[in-house]
């Protein structure tokens, strides 16, 4: 078992920015981290034409899914994408392959040389990504983004409840972060198998899986707690971005503070795989089926 991995979730329409990040990690992996991409298995040929064979390890969304489905008598039919993706990239450690894994999503590339003791404290310690969230409410503040900062302790008030935590609210954010599979393990074991349940119900319970596993750890103490701050740059918004360019925040720049960037899709459309004619199919087959299923159980 290795004692991390670099784990990447992704699917077709972020295929060029896969490569992207696939090409960054070949670069500046000086200690040649292995690398596990994720994707839905109607994208595998795709990607295999696209990435090619040999520089990481290939696993479908259905044989992770399977894995945790099993723990539950729940249904997925109704579970919108961006869950799904939650419960992935999260439940990895079901395939004993890894003590820890670096969750990071494809809209993102390293701009420097990063190596195992940027992820690992010692002895099998990971470092946990923990902050109190200042890089945004700072920004959201001065922006006189009420909404956020309104969502931003919504979602932190409701993670601190689901352990009965009291004291200052810790975000466990942004991506790429840092997973231990004993304590996702544990985080099943004494939370969620006594219920008769899921990573799958919890996370449809509370969407954020970065809170569930930093609330858990917090109560559990599985592992020492080394906390990091986050170590790519995020912009949460575009406005956030753009201002950015205009203060000069380059790549060169940012790896001053920082291994990599999260370039969001948000602003970076022009990397897309599927047209915006495409995409607006895809989601109104989704409501349709949605709409279908609604009709089907109340006749």
């Amino acid at each position: 078992m290795e004692e991390i991995v670099i784990v990447i979730k992704s699917f077709y329409n972020d295929i060029s920015r896969a490569a992207r990040l696939m090409k960054s990690i070949a670069e500046f992996n000086v200690d040649e981290i292995p690398v596990h991409l994720i994707i839905p298995e109607k994208d595998k040929d795709s990607f295999v034409e696209s990435l090619g064979t040999g520089t990481y390890e290939l696993h479908l969304d259905e044989e992770i899914l399977k894995k945790v489905m099993a723990c539950t008598t729940s249904t997925i039919a109704d579970t919108s994408g961006g869950v799904l993706q939650q419960i992935i990239k999260s439940e990895f450690w079901r395939l004993g392959l890894a003590e820890n894994y670096l969750i990071i999503d494809s809209d993102s590339y390293f701009i420097k040389d990063f190596s195992v003791s940027d992820f690992m404290f010692r002895n099998g310690i990971p470092y946990t990504i923990m902050n109190e969230g200042g890089h945004q409410r700072e920004w959201a503040a001065r922006a006189g983004d009420r909404r956020f900062l309104r969502d931003y302790c919504e979602t932190r008030d409701r993670g601190k409840e689901l352990f009965k935590r009291t004291g200052p609210y810790f975000d466990f954010a942004p991506t790429p972060v840092i997973f231990s599979s004993k304590v996702m393990e544990a985080l099943f074991e004494t939370v969620a198998k006594p219920k008769g349940i899921s990573f799958f119900d919890q996370i449809v319970q509370f969407p954020c899986e970065t809170q569930w596993y930093g609330e858990f750890l917090l109560k559990d103490l599985t592992i020492p707690i080394i906390p990091r701050e986050p170590l790519f740059k995020v912009w949460g918004f575009k406005s956030q971005w753009e201002e950015g360019q205009v203060l000069g925040e380059t790549d060169d720049v940012l790896k001053e503070n920082f291994l990599g960037v999260v370039d969001q899709s948000y602003w970076s459309r022009e990397l897309d795989a599927l047209s915006f004619k495409e995409k607006r199919a895809i989601k109104w087959e989704r409501r349709i089926r949605r709409w279908k299923r609604w009709l089907y159980r109340r006749t």
